[in-house]
């Protein structure tokens, strides 16, 4: 079988190319193989793969070395962790990786949360605006009991926590007991405001 080939990169499979690369393993895609010049080369059985960086954060992985690539080891598989770094390209550590997946985890527990808060309080622009809701809902649930205002709130709790973990809330979370008696208390040394001789 004949190929165009760029590098040791199979470009495209053809009677009209200028290789002959041999016979193409059933169930192997060209994008995992390579012509090292003497046989195809299956990306996938080797343990350290030439990469090369390209502009945009990419990498092209090789089975020969090529100008501007470097020896890593790593699998077929870690080409999705492939990192440029100070002119070094390596594979995420677990923790680098474990760290982005946390993070992804956490922007979807708040596009879930702005998304409940836009259903169910009013259109969330930001995250103060958010919070000013949330606070606003849990004023009103403390001084008027309004159960339609504690289901909101018991459906936006789970990603409100996962959000924000007991610990970022510890020190503020140790007063909220005595909120309810200092709001009443609050609210009812007011005078009330009166509009043309009416009470509000």
């Amino acid at each position: 079988m004949r190929a165009v080939i760029d590098r040791d990169i199979i470009v495209h499979v053809t009677p009209q190319g200028d290789t002959e690369i041999g016979s193409i393993p059933p169930g192997v895609g060209l994008e995992r193989l390579r012509f090292d010049g003497e046989r195809l080369v299956d990306l996938a059985e080797l343990s350290e793969i030439w990469v090369e960086p390209v502009p945009g954060g990419g990498h092209v992985l090789h089975a020969v070395e090529v100008p501007g690539s470097q020896l890593v080891t790593m699998r077929y598989a870690d080409r999705k962790n492939l990192i440029s770094e100070n002119g070094t390209i390596r594979i995420k550590a677990t923790q680098e990786v474990q760290a982005e997946k946390a993070a992804q985890q956490n922007l979807m527990r708040k596009n879930r949360l702005r998304s409940s808060l836009k259903t169910n309080v009013g259109d969330a622009q930001d995250q103060l605006a958010d919070a000013c809701k949330i606070l606003y809902s849990l004023l009103e649930l403390v001084l008027t009991g309004d159960e339609k205002i504690r289901t909101t709130l018991l459906s936006i709790l789970p990603d409100v926590q996962g959000v924000y973990t007991a610990e970022q809330v510890a020190d503020t979370s140790a007063s909220l007991s005595t909120i309810k008696a200092k709001l009443t208390e609050y609210y009812a040394s007011k005078e009330p405001i009166t509009t043309k001789g009416e009470s509000l």
